[in-house]
């Protein structure tokens, strides 16, 4: 029977953890602490509990969440002038990856809502309800509540028209072996669980006692974008893992070289190779899971500031379904718009005109972020 996808984003803030070789790790130490837009303290530095869930703070190889803080629960003491109330918090995470190494650090955002609002556990947000205030999308025209409905809304249409995923998220895939020593994925790789490569053998038979050499010296992940900032080539475009023999040949019983170099590949199948990891389309921001793209955030807060204005999302959504005005005539009142797909001639930077929502500025965003079609991909 197939398990379960991992729960996604808890309520609470978390982070990842991943070494310069883009696996997945427990470090030997981590703490926490939330401040503030003015500095204040929310909470101070504090352990996170390895424990794992729901007694502790673990909730899976390199993934942790700070219980020791909630958003939408803080504890400002007695005195009410006390509490900074809603907005953005900064939370800040100290790691030591191993006993005796150098501390490293990196910064996440949660925020807490108004009057008890919680957002959708199973819905990210591209953009926070504080981005939209620094907008200014006041409490007046756009409550708490409303807002994260719209951001929820946004991030399936942006979903929806790129086809990727914006956080990082943990999954099990079950992939098609290749036959060659490279797999190639369809989610962009922030870390892999370095046991957590599995494949099934039938019908490969292999000798009593040994098996496929998968590990962390034998899998190379790439994910360079994150452990290496590197975007040309970008990995995210044609993410997958490779196996190798770091020593040469082995003899693992398969008696010959052809036998025993065929183990270092993927066997064709379907669905036959597991992968368990932390996947999505993340741009490097100093964390080891890296954040939201920051133009798919604007792009988020633009579809909510679309919904405001009535325009709606999508080709036909107002009165002109967002094109672009080409001419008027004031004593007849004729306007004519840009047709949806149209090219932009004569608008710098503008790529395309309401291929996806009728905003332009929108559209050109979502177009740059487009799932690529790729023949390799499973």
């Amino acid at each position: 029977m197939a398990t379960p996808q991992p729960a996604h984003y808890p309520l609470l803030p978390t982070t990842f953890v991943v070494d310069s070789e883009g696996f997945l790790i427990d470090p030997f130490s981590l703490e926490v602490e939330v401040l503030t837009d003015d500095g204040d303290e929310a909470l101070v530095r504090v352990a996170c509990s390895e424990t794992a869930y729901p007694t502790g703070d673990r909730l899976g190889l390199g993934y942790y969440r700070a219980s020791a803080y909630d958003p939408q629960n803080e504890d400002w003491g007695v005195d009410p002038e006390d509490d900074p109330g809603p907005g953005r918090r900064t939370v800040r995470w100290y790691a030591v990856l191993e006993e005796d190494g150098p501390e490293i650090s990196w910064t996440t955002y949660t925020e807490r809502l108004l009057n008890g609002a919680k957002p959708d556990a199973g819905v990210p947000y591209y953009a926070l309800i504080a981005d939209l205030r620094t907008e200014g999308f006041t409490t007046v025209v756009l409550s708490d509540a409303r807002a994260a409905q719209l951001l929820a809304r946004a991030t399936q249409y942006i979903e929806m028209f790129t086809g990727r995923r914006f956080v990082a998220e943990p999954k099990d895939l079950a992939l098609e072996g290749s036959g060659g020593p490279k797999l190639m994925l369809s989610e962009p790789i922030v870390g892999i669980d370095p046991d957590g490569l599995r494949v099934e053998l039938e019908p490969y038979p292999v000798t009593s006692g040994t098996s496929l050499p998968y590990s962390r010296e034998t899998v190379r992940v790439y994910s360079r974008h994150l452990t290496q900032r590197l975007t040309q080539p970008d990995d995210r475009q044609n993410p997958k893992i490779e196996v190798f023999d770091p020593t040469g040949f082995r003899d693992y019983g398969g008696g010959n070289r052809g036998g025993a170099l065929a183990r270092y590949a993927f066997p064709r199948g379907q669905q036959n190779v597991h992968l368990r990891g932390v996947f999505g389309f993340t741009e490097w921001d100093g964390s080891p899971a890296g954040r939201t793209p920051a133009l798919i955030a604007h792009a988020a807060m633009l579809l909510v500031r679309r919904h405001m204005v009535g325009g709606g999302i999508g080709a036909g959504g107002g009165p002109s379904g967002g094109a672009i005005v080409t001419s008027e005539k004031t004593r007849d009142q004729s306007v004519s718009y840009a047709s949806p797909g149209s090219v932009g001639s004569g608008r710098a930077g503008s790529v395309l005109l309401g291929a996806f929502t009728g905003d332009p500025e929108i559209d050109t965003i979502l177009a740059s972020f487009m799932r690529q079609i790729s023949l390799g991909a499973v």
